[in-house]
């Protein structure tokens, strides 16, 4: 082992390592609900970063453990329990997606009860999201989101929430019923039967017009099924 350090309380601690010089830093700690450990990568090598990182995360599992006492829990763990129990259950990109997602809210609100949530909470959210004030310190988001993309974030949150019920730790979602935004698509006009009509006449006596004709003179079933609608505009 190139580095390695240990921080936290006992039972909750986080060790951050580094296999090789040339290798990026992880952190290891001991998962009491699934009775094994657990690795994640933090995609660089910066020591000191690292060791925040890894403090960071030792407080949340001691915050864990204190909020199951007392009944409570943030949106912080509820996402990291919904992403290590149904994430990787998804198909394709939908994992990745998840734990962009989960970073996202559990900067934003992530130090709230999630009892206390409010679609106040989401309005806000929606009106800086659209503003691009909301900064993450290892994320990069762009400021020209679509509000397709809000709403597949505000979907996450909700789904998070109404698992929280599944699992009691909500009697009710308060986020319900709120409705989630999509970007509008202007729909493609549909033409009337005069526009169809007038089509050939307005550029001139085309293929698709000769054809009629000639079919009508020889007594074809073109003529039968569209010469009533068509003989105006071959005169």
């Amino acid at each position: 082992m190139y580095w390695y350090k240990t921080v936290g309380k006992r039972g909750y601690g986080v060790a951050v390592r580094q296999r090789s010089k040339q290798r990026n830093i992880e952190l290891k700690w001991w998962d009491r609900e699934r009775k094994t450990y657990r690795t994640r990568t933090l995609g660089h090598r910066d020591r000191e970063r690292a060791l925040e990182e890894a403090k960071h995360l030792a407080g949340e599992l001691l915050a864990g453990k204190e909020s199951e006492r007392d009944g409570t829990i943030t949106l912080r763990q509820l996402l990291q329990n919904y992403c290590d129990k149904c994430s990787h259950l998804k198909k394709g990109d939908q994992p990745r997606e998840d734990e962009r997602r989960r970073v996202l809210w559990s900067a934003i609100l992530g130090d709230r009860e999630i009892g206390s949530l409010t679609k106040t909470d989401l309005a806000t959210f929606v009106k800086d999201r659209r503003e691009g004030t909301i900064r993450l310190s290892d994320h990069v988001l762009r400021s020209d989101v679509s509000d397709t993309t809000i709403g597949a974030d505000i979907v996450f949150l909700q789904t998070a929430m109404n698992w929280a019920i599944e699992q009691h730790y909500l009697e009710n979602n308060p986020l319900r019923g709120y409705k989630r935004l999509k970007t509008a698509r202007p729909k493609r006009p549909v033409g009337s039967s005069a526009s169809l009509i007038l089509t050939p006449r307005m550029v001139g006596l085309g293929r698709f017009a000769r054809r009629i004709r000639n079919a009508s003179k020889c007594g074809s079933p073109w003529r039968r099924t569209c010469g009533a609608r068509w003989t105006g505009c071959l005169s």
